[in-house]
């Protein structure tokens, strides 16, 4: 697991519609034992008027399984696989 709070640097591109924004950053931090972390992500949120309706996120899940071995079994054998 991630020690700490993952530093998400400046995006990369924000992309801005009607009732959507995009996000593409990278982000790093140190797990447990001491490995470095980095990995890229993106983000889409979706809005209804002034409220957030739904978000979507997109990274390298096998990287995350490499690095997090913790993540992979935790996807498998959870409910969290039935949100990713």
């Amino acid at each position: 697991m991630i020690t700490s709070l993952l530093n998400c640097q400046t995006p990369l591109d924000i992309i801005q519609a009607q009732d959507f924004v995009i996000f593409h950053l990278l982000a790093d931090g140190k797990t447990k034992n001491g490995k470095e972390y980095k990995n890229e992500y993106m983000f889409t949120i979706h809005f209804d008027g002034e409220q957030i309706h739904g978000v979507r996120e997109f990274m390298d899940s096998q990287y995350v399984t490499a690095a997090l071995p913790y993540w992979g079994w935790l996807s498998r054998h959870s409910y969290f696989s039935v949100l990713h």
